[in-house]
């Protein structure tokens, strides 16, 4: 006999934590709206990428409160930005009011999850993934499977932050830009 997998609800279900799903959530939960988070990966999360934030992402840290939780040897102020093509041209500029900040995306990753963790609102589920999405009249409910056990979600929205191969975007019905 299968047994019926366990029904939570939320308000919001996101589907990804790295850094737009994460900012997400705890946009959500700061406004008490109930979020359940669902990423494949357990955080940190490591990932090699532009590893810079310009200012207005740096004043959207402070908005969010998650700047009192980054590491101090993860991240450095940076004042401009410099570009220098292969034959030598470059284009630079200093920024007018507050520095961008140069920083590793573990500990990004790091202190949007200790800021997210410290939410009642926002439910943090890693390791589990999303195998379907199911409209209803009333939700939308998703099957997952999270620390090896089958979990429904039932949620009155589902947010894709699951990146480039998006199974949200696929689900939905999207299609991918070129």
């Amino acid at each position: 006999m299968t047994e019926t997998p366990t029904t939570h609800e939320a308000d919001v279900a996101i589907v990804g934590g790295g850094p737009a799903g994460l900012s997400v959530a705890i946009a959500l939960g700061l406004r008490g709206v109930s979020t359940v988070i669902i990423e494949k990966k357990s955080w940190p999360i490591d990932k090699v990428c532009g590893e810079g934030l310009m200012p207005t992402g740096v004043g959207v840290l402070e908005r969010l409160g998650i700047m009192d939780h980054l590491s101090d040897d993860m991240h450095r102020p940076f004042y401009g930005i410099r570009y220098i093509d292969p034959s030598g041209v470059r284009a630079e500029g200093r920024f007018p009011s507050q520095p961008g900040l140069g920083i590793r995306r573990i500990g990004l990753s790091e202190a949007m999850h200790k800021r997210a963790a410290g939410l009642r609102e926002v439910a943090l589920w890693n390791n589990a993934s999303v195998h379907q999405i199911e409209p209803r009249d009333d939700c939308v409910e998703l099957n997952i499977t999270r620390d090896h056990e089958d979990v429904r979600l039932r949620a009155k929205l589902v947010i894709g932050a699951d990146g480039l191969h998006s199974k949200v975007r696929q689900w939905c019905g999207l299609r991918a830009p070129p």
